[in-house]
């Protein structure tokens, strides 16, 4: 089986090396929910479900020629899986300025949100501006 996350996130630093406004991925739930968050975070401009085609149509925010967001890392993968305290995930967001998504019990859910409710999981991406 094919890590969706992986393909997901070369995808888009794909698009972002060739400027494109949009794209089109896989449909799952992880694609979808990680396309949902994406959009409450104001990192892209859209996303439609195609459920012919099982695809996931996103438009990316550009402002000025440039993108929201630089690079979009798979940090945790299926051979080694990642899983951060509260303490290191509270140190990278601060410090470095980097923007998390995780999967936790309660869902995948954003670095802001963990952060909030004092819940860590296992980092999928990490998203550079």
């Amino acid at each position: 089986m094919s890590d969706i996350i992986s393909i997901y996130s070369s995808i888009l630093n794909q698009a972002i090396k060739t400027k494109k406004n949009t794209i089109n991925i896989p449909f799952n739930k992880i694609t979808l929910s990680i396309s949902s968050l994406l959009y409450k975070e104001n990192l892209i401009y859209s996303y439609n479900i195609d459920y012919l085609t099982k695809r996931i149509q996103i438009a990316l925010v550009q402002i000025d020629g440039n993108f929201n967001f630089s690079k979009i890392i798979r940090i945790s993968k299926p051979g080694k899986r990642i899983y951060w305290s509260l303490d290191i995930l509270k140190s990278k967001v601060v410090k470095e300025g980097k923007f998390y998504i995780i999967s936790t019990n309660n869902g995948i859910i954003t670095s802001n949100e963990a952060l909030k409710t004092n819940i860590s999981g296992e980092i999928l991406i990490e998203i550079s501006f």
